[in-house]
């Protein structure tokens, strides 16, 4: 949560910073680190006055990355859902497949985004959005609110009593939803590169890093010890080395050697997520923190959700696999 009514929820990455804005205020900036190559971010808003985030998204792929928006309200319409449980009505809904209980307001379009600077890639943008007169507006960069150009509020005292979805539902508790996309292609066959327990040796790292950027590998993880003995100075020092050396989107987990220390604190907000899965392709891969020598509860229920779903609730469900 950035404000009391305004949530980003992340899927396909972690949000590992979230701060007000001194040089525009009331425009708060999120920093997602990517740790898939398909990134979904949904900003949610119940405010009744215009709003704007500025999102920075980090270890996306240099190419081939398409960018998408749609908006809904987060709502069950149960006059739709009467029509989709209805039998021989012949009627076609274009409903969200991660979301079919939502009311799409608009199709999926295109929106931009600036590189803020090279490696890692940064793309960054600001979103502005009004709940109650439905506005949305994606601006390349960080603007303030003035550059929104919200329309005027149709609502009395600014509030959202009249938002209503197009069958005229009164939606006053509803989210109003902004959906990002932001998905790189993979092609049937790929390369993908994986390391680990290097244990902070930088010699080492530099000549895996330039192996790597030789391959045809279109990311890298990495299983663990990206510190010798587990200090936030060794966790920024190896963060440092891979963002700046490597030519490509690089996700890791912990090791044994990164939880004897302070990194262990750190790595949230410098890494993400230790425990992820993403499809590439026709493959899913799960990474798992195991640094304690254990895989904990949590953390076995993820597995067999994962591994017993046909899609990871951001992706489009995957193609049969051939046989």
């Amino acid at each position: 949560s950035i404000a009391s009514d305004i949530t980003i929820a992340v899927q396909g990455g972690s949000v590992v910073s979230s701060t007000g804005d001194s040089e525009f205020p009331g425009v708060p900036t999120v920093v997602i680190r990517a740790q898939s190559l398909d990134l979904r971010i949904d900003i949610k808003s119940k405010a009744c006055r215009p709003n704007a985030v500025h999102l920075v998204a980090t270890h996306l792929p240099e190419n081939a990355l398409a960018t998408t928006t749609r908006t809904f309200f987060d709502t069950v319409n149960p006059l739709l859902e009467a029509a989709r449980l209805a039998t021989g009505a012949g009627l076609s809904f274009d409903d969200d497949p991660h979301d079919p209980n939502w009311t799409p307001l608009d199709q999926a379009g295109p929106f931009g985004t600036d590189i803020a600077d090279d490696r890692p890639v940064r793309l960054q943008w600001t979103t502005c959005l009004d709940r109650s007169t439905r506005h949305v507006k994606i601006l390349p960069g960080h603007v303030d609110l003035g550059a929104c150009g919200f329309p005027a509020s149709e609502a009395p005292n600014g509030t959202c009593a009249e938002a209503a979805d197009g069958l005229g539902q009164e939606l006053a508790e509803a989210h109003f939803v902004v959906r990002h996309r932001l998905r790189a292609e993979v092609a049937e066959r790929f390369q993908f590169a994986m390391w680990g327990n290097n244990a902070s040796n930088r010699a080492v790292r530099a000549q895996l890093i330039s192996d790597v950027n030789q391959s045809e590998a279109i990311f890298t993880i990495i299983g663990g010890d990206l510190t010798e003995t587990g200090t936030k100075g060794q966790l920024l020092i190896a963060q440092r080395q891979l963002d700046s050396r490597l030519t490509i989107p690089w996700y890791a987990t912990l090791g044994d050697r990164d939880v004897q220390d302070s990194a262990v604190h750190s790595y949230p907000q410098i890494i993400g997520a230790s425990t992820f899965a993403f499809d590439a392709g026709l493959i899913r891969l799960l990474v798992l923190d195991s640094a304690d020598r254990a895989i904990g509860l949590d953390t076995r229920e993820l597995m067999s959700s994962w591994l017993g779903t046909t899609e990871l609730g951001w992706n489009e469900p995957r193609p049969p696999t051939p046989v």
